[in-house]
C-alpha cells in the first residue's frame, strides 16, 4: 500500500515540475518572437536537466514525506479500540464502520455464547430428567421382580406384581419412544418429505385412533371446521395431533369434551384442541412445553404421562415454522392452538 501511495505521490509531483519547465519554456519563446523554438530548446537544455534532477529529487522527498504522514495513523489504528486514538478527519467515516462491525461481532459472539450455555443447561437438565424418569420404572421393576424371585410373594399376588411389572417396562417403552422423537425431531433426522397434508382429514384418523382410550376416560372427542392444506412432514404433524389431543383426553374429567378445529385463514392455517379438562396454572402455563416438566405430578403418574408430549409438540412446530399458544383455567378447561404459515 505505502509503495503505491509513495509511487502515485511521487509522479504527480513530478509531472507538476514539469509541465512548470515545459509552460516556461513556451512563454520564453512566445516572449523573443526573433528566435525559433529550437534555438530556445537548446538554450534551456542544461536548465531543463537541472529542473528534471531537481524535480527528481523534491518529488521523491515529497512523496515520502506525505505517504509517511497519510499511512502513519492507518498503521497505528488499533482496530479492537478504533476510537481510542485521534486520527485526520478523512479516516473519520472508515474507523466509524470499523467500531460499529466491533460492536456488532461483540453482540454477535455474546449472543451465541449466552445460546450455547442455555443449550448446555438443558443438556445437562435432559440428561439428568432423563435419568431420573428411567430410573423409576427400573426400580420398580427390579422391586417386583427381587420378591417374586426370592419366594416372598405369596401366590395370590405374583399375578398382581407381574401385571405391575407389566405396566412398568411399558412405561419405559413409551418413554424411550419419545425421548427418540424429540430427539430426531431436535436433531433434525426425520427424513424431510414434505407433502400436502389435509389437516383435518389427518385429526379424524387421529381421533379414530384414540377414541378407545377416550372411551376409557369417558371422553368424546369432536373433529371439526372446514378443509385446512399444509405442506409439512406428515410423521411430526401426525405426533403433533396425537399428542394434542392424548393431553386433552388424560387431562379432561369423566364426562368431559374435546374439540379439534381446524381453520384455514388468508395467512396461516390454524389447529386447535379445546378441552374442559382440570386447567393449567397461569403461574404453569409458560413452562408446559419444557421437556418433563408437569403440572400435577401425582396426576401425571396416574395417567401415564411421560412429560415430553407437548415438548414433542412444540418442536415439531418449530420444524415447520409454526408457533403454539394456550390458553387455560383452572377447573374449566384448555385450548392449544398451533398456527401453520400458509
Amino acid at each position: 500500500m505505502k509503495r503505491r501511495l509513495f509511487l502515485t505521490i511521487f509522479l504527480m509531483t513530478l509531472a507538476a515540475f514539469l509541465v512548470g519547465g515545459l509552460v516556461t519554456i513556451i512563454v520564453l519563446w512566445r516572449s523573443i518572437e526573433s528566435v525559433t523554438l529550437g534555438e530556445v530548446v537548446l538554450a534551456m537544455l542544461f536548465p531543463s536537466a537541472c529542473l528534471v534532477t531537481v524535480a527528481f529529487v523534491v518529488s521523491f522527498f515529497v512523496a515520502n514525506r506525505v505517504s509517511d504522514n497519510l499511512l502513519k495513523p492507518i498503521n497505528q489504528l488499533d482496530v479492537s479500540s478504533p476510537l481510542a486514538r485521534d486520527t485526520y478527519p478523512e479516516l473519520g467515516p472508515l474507523v466509524q464502520k470499523i467500531n460499529a462491525q466491533n460492536r456488532e461481532l461483540y453482540d454477535k459472539m455474546t449472543e451465541l455464547r449466552e445460546e450455547h450455555e442455555k443449550q448446555d443447561r438443558m443438556r445437562r437438565e435432559f440428561t439428568a430428567n432423563v435419568s431420573h424418569e428411567l430410573k423409576t420404572p427400573l426400580t420398580s421393576i427390579s422391586g417386583y421382580a427381587e420378591i417374586i424371585r426370592d419366594g416372598i410373594a405369596q401366590k395370590e399376588d405374583v399375578g398382581r406384581f407381574a401385571g405391575k411389572i407389566y405396566d412398568e417396562a411399558n412405561r419405559l417403552v413409551v418413554l424411550v419412544g419419545d425421548i427418540l422423537r424429540l430427539s430426531r425431531i431436535e436433531d433434525r433426522e426425520t427424513e424431510a418429505v414434505r407433502e400436502d397434508i389435509e389437516l383435518r382429514e389427518l385429526c379424524k384418523e387421529t381421533a379414530e385412533l384414540l377414541s378407545e382410550p377416550a372411551a376409557r376416560h369417558g371422553v368424546s372427542i369432536t373433529v371439526e371446521g372446514e378443509e385446512a392444506h399444509i405442506n409439512g412432514v406428515e410423521q411430526i404433524i401426525s405426533e403433533m395431533v396425537y399428542n394434542l389431543i392424548d393431553n386433552a383426553i388424560k387431562y379432561n374429567r369423566e364426562g368431559g369434551t374435546v374439540t379439534v378445529k381446524t381453520e384455514e385463514q388468508e395467512s396461516e392455517v390454524l389447529l386447535t384442541v379445546s378441552d374442559t379438562g382440570i386447567g393449567i396454572p397461569k403461574a404453569d402455563l409458560p413452562r408446559i412445553f419444557e421437556r418433563f416438566y408437569r403440572v400435577d405430578k401425582s396426576h401425571s403418574k396416574e395417567v401415564g404421562g411421560t412429560g415430553l408430549g407437548l415438548s414433542i409438540v412444540k418442536h415439531g412446530a418449530s420444524y415447520h415454522g409454526a408457533t403454539v399458544d394456550a390458553r387455560s383455567e383452572v377447573g374449566k378447561g384448555t385450548v392449544m392452538t398451533v398456527h401453520f404459515p400458509k
